[in-house]
């Protein structure tokens, strides 16, 4: 959001661009791979297997998530050398100083925070599918139609957030392999363009970010919609006796 002000404290103060780079690339990758953590979450949950359900305990979950947020900040921890701000011959004043600087921190954006998350959630998401087509045998016949439609709830819903989430930061992460390998020094007309677009994709992922919540509520049938609404009606009722 920074970078709309027409005065950026971040292009010219060293330690500011450093922090505020790190923090946005360090958040993504730990949001993108909690998405994935959930998506295994799911996986365990589903499984027929006692062992594997028994892992997906809140324990765990603490200590997976523990594991992702300092993964994020050993990886982008070289940004702190990388990034310097008063930069010239650069797309922005904050940005890598050097081509081997870019290069890493490019790749590592790309395959760690965008293409492996969205690789490891397609796996996982078709290996809930399958628990749940072996867990639909082992029903009653009377619980097989709700079975099948909490199936088919299921398989849509993980199908549509894939898509959307790799529609929305794909982008960005063909723009970094780009930028990584192309060289970037063009006009300052192209520059400018260059920064437009990529502003558009970043605000993109940033939106990624939130889609989860209306693709499980738009998708995933009275699955997720149920208890929405049994939470805004507890909101209501709580505020309606707070004001009674």
């Amino acid at each position: 959001m920074l970078a709309g002000w027409a005065s950026d404290p971040t292009y010219t103060i060293g330690w500011a661009c450093k922090l505020r780079t790190f923090l946005v690339f360090a958040t993504r990758l730990i949001v993108f791979w909690l998405f994935v953590l959930s998506t295994i979450d799911r996986w365990l949950s589903s499984s027929v297997h006692n062992h594997q359900r028994r892992l997906n305990t809140m324990k765990n979950v603490r200590y997976a998530t523990l594991i992702v947020i300092f993964m994020s900040i050993i990886m982008y921890a070289q940004l702190f050398y990388c990034y310097e701000a008063n930069l010239v011959r650069a797309p922005f004043p904050c940005y890598t100083k050097s081509s081997l600087c870019q290069i890493v921190t490019d790749l590592t954006f790309a395959l760690f925070t965008i293409i492996i998350p969205l690789l490891l959630m397609s796996m996982f998401s078709l290996m809930t599918i399958f628990n749940f087509h072996r867990s639909q045998q082992r029903i009653f016949r009377t619980g097989e139609q709700r079975s099948k439609r909490t199936e088919r709830y299921l398989l849509r819903m993980l199908c549509t957030q894939i898509i959307v989430l790799g529609l929305l930061t794909l982008p960005q992460a063909i723009v970094r392999l780009y930028a990584a390998f192309v060289d970037t020094h063009h006009s300052e007309l192209q520059t400018t363009i260059d920064m437009f677009v990529y502003n558009i994709l970043l605000l993109l992922t940033y939106l990624a970010s939130a889609m989860p919540f209306y693709i499980y509520t738009l998708t995933g049938g009275s699955l997720f919609r149920r208890p929405l609404s049994n939470l805004i009606q507890r909101i209501s009722q709580f505020f309606l006796r707070q004001t009674e």
